[in-house]
């Protein structure tokens, strides 16, 4: 019997406060607009989403300020869900730094689990 992967993903915003969350989440507000999957025009998803809230964009995404929460975010899709693949969807204002962390604190604790 062979057993077939799991594969999981989830978003995340790597943000010292709401502020920086919801500007590094700019680029990917459209994501969470109603009926997203329906829409081919980028620039429609963009625009439905500048008529959403604030916080109704943000309070689709698990906000964190440290590695250790970022573990926390992503550790139940491992340790609960027993998924063999996880897709961590990470976004920041700095993107260059946020994969950094990612590689040298986040990455090798998930692998333990």
């Amino acid at each position: 019997m062979a057993i077939l992967p799991i594969l999981s993903s989830r978003w995340a915003i790597f943000a010292k406060d709401k502020d920086d969350a919801y500007e590094a989440i700019k680029p990917w507000r459209g994501l969470r607009v109603e009926n997203r999957l329906l829409e081919v025009d980028p620039s429609a998803l963009r625009e439905k989403a500048d008529h959403m809230g604030r916080d109704e964009i943000l309070g689709s995404y698990e906000i964190t300020s440290d590695a250790q929460a970022l573990i926390q975010t992503y550790a139940p899709l491992l340790s609960t869900l027993k998924s063999t693949i996880v897709m961590l969807q990470v976004t920041s204002i700095d993107q260059e730094k946020t994969i950094e962390m990612l590689g040298k604190e986040v990455l090798p604790q998930l692998r333990k689990l």
